[in-house]
C-alpha cells in the first residue's frame, strides 16, 4: 500500500458497528498495561462502503458526520475494504458514520514505526 507505515500494535483489536447515523455509544481503543502508549490506531473498513471515522478524548465529542457541498464534515474518510493508519491522542474514543448501509471497523492500538 503506497504511504503505508510500520505499525507495531500495543492493544487488543476492538469493533466498531457503523450505520447510516454517527456511533451512539463512542469507543475507546486502550494500550494493554505496560505496553507502551498508543500513538498510532490501525483502522480497517470490513464494509464494501465508505465510512466517515471521528475521533475524540471524551465520548461525548466523538461525534462523526459526513461533509456535503459547502458543508464540511467532522470525520475522516475510509473507504470500502479499506485500511487507514492514524497518528492520534492515545486512549481516544472513535465514532464512524456511513453514507448508506452498514459497515464494521476494526481498531487496533499501537506505536508507529
Amino acid at each position: 500500500m503506497p504511504g503505508s507505515r510500520l505499525f507495531a500494535p500495543t492493544g487488543l483489536t476492538i469493533a466498531l458497528a457503523v450505520t447510516a447515523v454517527s456511533t451512539a455509544s463512542p469507543v475507546q481503543a486502550f494500550s494493554t498495561p505496560g505496553e507502551a502508549l498508543t500513538h498510532g490506531y490501525r483502522i480497517s473498513n470490513a464494509g464494501a462502503g465508505s465510512v466517515f471515522l471521528a475521533f475524540a478524548l471524551s465520548a461525548g465529542a466523538a461525534v462523526a458526520t459526513i461533509p456535503v457541498a459547502g458543508t464540511p464534515g467532522s470525520g475522516m474518510y475510509i473507504e470500502g475494504d479499506g485500511e487507514a493508519v492514524f497518528a492520534l491522542p492515545h486512549d481516544c474514543y472513535f465514532a464512524a458514520v456511513t453514507p448508506s448501509g452498514t459497515a464494521t471497523l476494526y481498531i487496533t492500538p499501537g506505536v508507529l514505526l
